[in-house]
């Protein structure tokens, strides 16, 4: 498209391509100036449904903890204000629980959210077991969206394994 623009005498200083599946599938950009890589420096559920990227791949997670117990969920202190309301296409929930993918977080209010217990066959719900997860246990949450998520926060929190490493402010002001 530059190089039409150029023939027909319209100057084009600036090539700019964008979105998180091609920067993950490209290794270079020839004769593109600027790129704009969405959330690929996180990648999300969302980018892992489509084969952008793994689940592995996925380093945005919000720390949540089980605040109650229910006949058929768990609740958690992560709601719509920490995740978004983003919800997956692939099972209709607003993010999993890193490393325990038959836990979903299948609805949020404003600051709390349900995490349901599903068998990883079918997605039958389950009944939680409370001895598994006490009151104060603490999870990792995969976002649906992780620009969404990641504009919820005024800080992120730069963990290597499990030890925070940094701590980053986001810029703000689009």
């Amino acid at each position: 498209f530059a190089k039409d623009l150029k023939a027909t005498g319209i100057p084009c200083d600036v090539i700019s391509v964008g979105s998180t599946p091609s920067c993950a599938a490209a290794a270079s950009f020839p004769g593109v100036t600027e790129i704009h890589p969405g959330n690929y420096v996180f990648f999300d559920r969302q980018q892992s449904a489509t084969g952008a990227c793994s689940e592995a791949d996925i380093a945005a997670t919000v720390l949540t903890r089980v605040i109650g117990h229910y006949d058929d969920h768990f609740l958690c202190d992560a709601g719509s204000l920490a995740m978004s309301k983003d919800s997956a296409p692939q099972d209709g929930g607003f993010g999993t629980v890193l490393g325990s993918p038959n836990l979903l977080l299948a609805a949020v209010s404003q600051e709390c959210g349900k995490i349901t217990v599903h068998d990883t066959v079918g997605k039958k719900r389950r009944r939680p077991d409370e001895a598994a997860l006490p009151l104060g246990s603490l999870l990792r949450i995969l976002p649906n969206h992780s620009c969404l998520t990641a504009a919820c926060h005024p800080l992120f929190f730069v963990l290597r394994g499990d030890q925070v490493v940094d701590v980053w402010r986001p810029c703000r002001g689009f």
